[in-house]
């Protein structure tokens, strides 16, 4: 196993429910289920409960220190199965999405 798995896998151990967020809302088929990214990012961030929100957030700030170039991104993708596209689904490179994601985890929560 290549040490860029190795990393993706490390990380993804300590991000376990960002782990199933990605895996299980952008699975191969998730274009079936949703329709667009932001019909998944509306549905299960935005509506989410602050304590759900807050798990998530904190996971997501884990990776994006952990993890820090594209391929990385695009290796935990493969890995989780998803069928997320850069450059298909999302018009900005994986971590930077990663990053926008996070900042959306973020908004209205109170004291942050």
């Amino acid at each position: 196993m290549a040490e860029l798995e190795i990393n993706v896998r490390l990380a993804l151990e300590q991000a376990p429910r960002l782990k199933n967020f990605l895996g299980a809302e952008f699975n191969q088929d998730w274009t079936l289920d949703w329709g667009s990214v932001e019909a998944v990012l509306k549905a299960r961030i935005d509506e989410a409960d602050e304590t759900r929100r807050r798990e998530l957030l904190r996971e997501a700030q884990l990776l994006l220190r952990t993890l820090h170039s594209d391929d990385e991104f695009v290796v935990l993708l493969d890995f989780l199965g998803s069928g997320l596209v850069p450059g298909i689904d999302i018009d900005e490179s994986p971590r930077t999405w990663l990053k926008h994601l996070h900042d959306r985890m973020q908004s209205g929560l109170s004291g942050v």
